[in-house]
């Protein structure tokens, strides 16, 4: 259990900030920001024609964290941080440049 340490943490911290972003966008009445921002993977996937991949995209996006803990988790936080930073920024990025606005 101590070895999956932030894996677990992510896993955790996912449930809830699933639900914020949801409550941000209001049944479609409210803003994507949130979700465009936290879950940029599940956001690039609205933009896919192809159901079986947006489908993809939503596993992944609910995966991110979990997956960014077990790279903590195996490379370390020092080294693994860098990256999971630069990763996310660039999906967020390309989830912004698709939504079209800021």
């Amino acid at each position: 259990m101590r070895k999956y340490k932030y894996t677990n943490l992510f896993g955790i911290i996912t449930i809830p900030l699933i639900f914020i972003c949801i409550f941000f966008a209001g049944g479609g009445h409210g803003t994507y920001t949130p979700i465009a921002a936290v879950f940029p993977l599940g956001f690039i996937g609205i933009f896919l024609d192809n159901e079986r991949i947006a489908t993809l995209f939503y596993i992944f996006a609910v995966l991110q964290f979990p997956i960014f803990g077990y790279v903590i988790d195996k490379y370390g936080l020092k080294k693994a941080l860098p990256f999971i930073i630069l990763v996310h920024s660039l999906l967020v990025v390309i989830a912004f440049l698709l939504k079209g606005d800021f």
